[in-house]
């Protein structure tokens, strides 16, 4: 009978999360090194040997926390702009005030005036309204990437989209 291999105890760096992939989704550990990581690596993978090297939905989509979703999204960002380094520094500094503020709420729970909220952050530390809208730009393809891949609920992303960009005196930024 052929070997098969388990899912393996890694480290997400920018983070210092532990976490393993299993059957395409992301199940994270806590601080990697840590006792409570190990036991929890050895119960997941437990849980799914017992079955049938499958992880039984214990979780609803939209019960993903900020944290896990920002881990998630930068993971595929940094291969999609491997090639744009300037663009990937955007997204990982768009969903840094996100994780801030958000990190261990449900993802479902992230709307509109949370949005507000993250942009007035960015106002307040008078960045200039170019990286506003990139910042807030990198959020909004965020949560297009996560309904996409059924991370997030499907009407999330709809409301966003409709958020018109309000700054305070653009004429008077530069």
């Amino acid at each position: 009978m052929p070997r098969r291999n388990l899912p393996g105890y890694l480290k997400h760096k920018p983070s210092g999360q532990a976490y393993c992939l299993i059957n395409n989704r992301f199940i994270y550990l806590g601080k990697y090194g840590s006792k409570a990581s190990r036991l929890q690596y050895e119960e997941v993978i437990a849980e799914y040997l017992s079955n049938g090297r499958k992880l039984p939905p214990t979780r609803s989509r939209t019960e993903m926390t900020a944290l896990e979703f920002a881990i998630a999204y930068l993971e595929y960002a940094q291969e999609y702009y491997a090639d744009d380094p300037g663009t990937y520094n955007h997204c990982e500094n768009a969903m840094k005030p996100l994780v801030k503020h958000y990190g261990n709420q449900p993802i479902s729970k992230f709307g509109p005036l949370s949005l507000k909220f993250i942009r007035d952050k960015w106002i307040e530390a008078d960045h200039s309204l170019t990286t506003i809208r990139k910042r807030e730009g990198q959020i909004k393809n965020a949560f297009l990437w996560g309904q996409e891949n059924e991370l997030i609920p499907t009407d999330a992303r709809q409301e966003f989209h409709n958020i018109p960009i309000h700054l305070p005196d653009e004429s008077a930024r530069t």
